[in-house]
């Protein structure tokens, strides 16, 4: 029995909704819409468990993120990778490698893993 998912991927600013009966024809789906093969998910509002993370790399994605802050190593999920957020400010360079810098310190409170 084929495994039917709820594909959803952000284009032009809108959530598709396509039911598929194979995450395969999933990952067609969104490389039609986009004009070009899609490698790379992430999970809309970061929401994924491991049955999602599993589809995912049978959809033959190489790997997909999650909205948790964290960087990645070696012992990191390729398909729940965490991220460091760039946000819209004067100096956001400065402000990206701050937050780099005082990860030890986010790591302390628990913001993100360690």
């Amino acid at each position: 029995m084929d495994l039917a998912i709820v594909f959803m991927a952000a284009i032009a600013g809108m959530i598709i909704f396509s039911q598929q009966p194979k995450p395969l024809q999933a990952t067609m789906v969104a490389d039609s819409e986009l004009g070009h093969e899609v490698n790379y998910v992430a999970y809309p509002t970061g929401t994924y468990n491991l049955p999602i993370a599993q589809m995912i790399k049978e959809a033959g994605y190489k790997a997909a993120f999650t909205i948790k802050y964290g960087n990645v190593d070696k012992a990191s999920n390729i398909f729940a990778l965490e991220r460091v957020p760039i946000f819209h400010t004067e100096e956001t360079n400065k402000d990206f490698i701050e937050r780099i810098r005082y990860q030890p310190i986010f790591e302390s409170f628990g913001w993100m893993k360690n």
